[in-house]
């Protein structure tokens, strides 16, 4: 009886045999710009071959063809997973400074024409005339899952137990010689030149030894699968973001496991345990997943979202969660719908309040049933700069899932025209710098509890100081609302508005006065953060992470549009509600919004009008209106009776 070792081992070299008679080529580098040297390695048993260089997007273009090329059989070297192949150049060329930035590919054929094998690069851009979206490929992801030769960084298709270091000297084994290539990035690829979207193409081994390559660029997009991230990598990206840039992550599972890289980049190191030797000296350095507590960044805390540690695999239809401003414009009647047929899967990523940015809207969220029962989550945030918001910068937006670009161009089934919608949003905002407010309001609520009839008028609020704070110091007067069905009985909500300029941090402490011999109200509701932006509106609902006390107040009178009048009648209603403005306020669009942030109307007044009807076809409870005139923007609060 053969022992289980022995039939492994027999496999193994089995496989190593069958591979040594086919055709196979892998390159110098994983991408080149103009004017650098492209090296193609070959082994073939076919002793004349031609070579046929593609470009790969909407069409396959033929850029340069080489016939008549001695070509030979060479060995796969033993450890060659780590060795590398050392096979003979077969071929060099020059990359022209006319072949346009994108995905390539080298075929190699037989001189009949018949194809043997194939390779893939990418031809990067100048870095002298960026255009708006930079495109990474994740080759650190495909050389992970790659077991030519014997290992990958996987036990599953590893003979022995996976490598801790493999090698781009050597071919792919999946998809023809081509790797992940053509399963995620070449749809995303595709859609975005039939879209017109201006984009530069990279991998992120440039951007882990080259991470200047963002410079320039306003959107940085990963489509796709893209696990593994060095820490220059990771450092460039956060940085970007922080800085202004945007970052579209039209993939899942990204950025788990940390990796570095070694000659020359050539070498992709991770170890996957605490078995790293850099551990001891440099424990920052060590190749575990970014959330573990040794290098404690977990991916969620910067992109949103991360991928569960038990999840099913997937592939099927997501749902369309809540609206979100300008991002899901044309969307409003989707919410709850499900998009695309095979987009879900086969992993991703979900929400993990621990870690996750507390302003991360959730956007997208599906309950995936299974063994390990997880809710897909794919969320979109702000590091806006001028309410001290976390950082400042960009926009991030993690759809959480592998097969997005499968919705966007015809993979497995028809392209979702949702989905193309909401990426189209993404990118038409994205391409613009999410710039600091002009002006902020943040519209403030309290509950006065039962006073038996001697409720005051207003209550005063007092915006404290606090470290950091610029707006300290400033007082806010809360109207009294009356009685409203959302209330108990005899209880009184009092609503108000903060205005804030450009450059102020929200403030993180605010005290109510109520007035003498009156109990503190110390049951706030949910406050609502409206943003007026240069160029892009950010609607923010927030639970309440503000402080409450009840010191005397201390500060300047109220501030901002008081002077003005924006009204509702009636209100309550079960019917029509007029929306009423003074003439100066030049108001132009009236939005009505619910307590979530959903758009639910966007109304236009006649020219020079001071009023507009709501149909008020929504269901009871709290909506917002919010006017947009020439001389700022206002808000009223609105209740429908059921």
């Amino acid at each position: 009886m053969v022992s289980g070792t022995a039939l492994l081992l027999f496999g193994a070299l089995h496989v190593h045999a069958e591979q040594s008679e086919r055709s196979y080529a892998y390159l110098n580098a994983t991408s080149y710009a103009a004017g650098e040297t492209l090296v193609v390695h070959a082994s073939t048993p076919f002793p004349m071959v031609q070579v046929s260089v593609e470009r790969v997007g909407v069409r396959v273009d033929s850029m340069l063809q080489i016939p008549d090329l001695t070509a030979s059989s060479s060995p796969i070297p033993d450890s060659s997973w780590i060795l590398g192949c050392n096979w003979p150049a077969l071929v060099s060329l020059v990359i022209p400074p006319e072949w346009s930035s994108g995905y390539y590919q080298v075929r190699i054929l037989t001189p009949y024409g018949a194809q043997l094998t194939k390779a893939p690069f990418v031809v990067r851009a100048s870095e002298a005339t960026p255009r708006t979206v930079l495109m990474v490929s994740a080759v650190h992801t495909w050389q992970a899952y790659n077991a030519f030769g014997g290992k990958s960084l996987y036990d599953y298709n590893s003979s022995h137990g996976r490598a801790p270091r493999v090698t781009f000297d050597r071919p792919y084994d999946a998809n023809v010689g081509l790797g992940q290539m053509p399963k995620y990035e070449i749809p995303m690829a595709r859609w975005l030149e039939r879209s017109g979207i201006p984009v530069d193409y990279a991998t992120d081994v440039d951007l882990s030894t080259r991470p200047q390559i963002l410079n320039g660029h306003r959107v940085l997009l990963i489509a796709g699968h893209s696990e593994y991230w060095s820490a220059s990598m990771y450092d460039a990206v956060e940085q970007f973001a922080d800085s202004g840039g945007n970052v579209a992550v039209l993939g899942g599972n990204t950025c788990m496991w940390a990796v570095r890289a070694e000659d020359q980049a050539r070498t992709l190191v991770c170890y996957k345990s605490y078995a790293d030797p850099l551990k001891s000296d440099h424990p920052e350095s060590t190749t575990v997943q970014w959330r573990d507590v040794l290098l404690g960044r977990p991916e969620c805390a910067f992109l949103g979202v991360l991928t569960p540690s038990c999840e099913p695999m997937v592939s099927t239809s997501l749902r369309f969660n809540r609206t979100f401003n300008w991002l899901t414009a044309g969307l409003e009647g989707e919410v709850g719908n499900f998009w695309g047929s095979q987009v879900l899967g086969y992993e991703f990523d979900s929400y993990l309040p621990t870690f996750s940015p507390t302003l991360a809207v959730p956007v997208l969220q599906t309950n995936v049933a299974g063994q390990c029962s997880q809710v897909h989550t794919g969320t979109y945030y702000e590091l806006q700069p001028t309410f001290g918001i976390q950082k400042s910068g960009g926009g991030i937006m993690d759809v959480g899932t592998v097969q997005w670009s499968w919705g966007l161009d015809s993979v497995t089934a028809a392209p979702d025209p949702r989905m193309q919608r909401f990426t189209s949003n993404l990118f038409a905002g994205f391409q613009h710098r999410l710039a600091s407010a002009r002006n902020a309001a943040v519209i403030l609520q309290t509950v006065l509890s039962d006073t038996g009839g001697s409720a005051p008028p207003d209550i005063r609020l007092n915006v404290a100081s606090v470290s950091g704070d610029t707006s300290a110091g400033v007082a806010v007067v809360l109207r009294d609302d009356g009685v409203w069905p959302d209330t108990a009985a005899g209880d009184r909500l009092y609503t108000g508005r903060l205005d804030i300029a450009a450059g102020e941090r929200f403030p993180k402490t605010i005290s109510y006065v109520v007035g003498p011999g009156l109990p503190c109200p110390l049951r706030p509701t949910p406050y609502f953060w409206l943003e007026d932006a240069v160029l892009l509106d950010s609607l923010y609902y927030r639970m309440a992470d503000t402080v409450l006390s009840c010191d005397e107040v201390v500060g300047a009178p109220p501030r901002g549009s008081a002077a003005f009048h924006f009204s509702v009648s009636p209100n309550p209603a079960r019917g029509i509600q007029r929306l009423r403005w003074s003439a100066e306020m030049g108001v132009r669009e009236v939005t009505i919004y619910d307590v979530h942030g959903r758009r639910q109307a966007v109304l236009h007044p006649s020219a020079h009008s001071t009023s507009v009807d709501w149909d008020g076809r929504a269901a009871g409870g709290i909506y917002w209106a919010r006017a947009v005139g020439t001389r700022g923007v206002w808000v009223s609060r609105l209740v429908r009776l059921r």
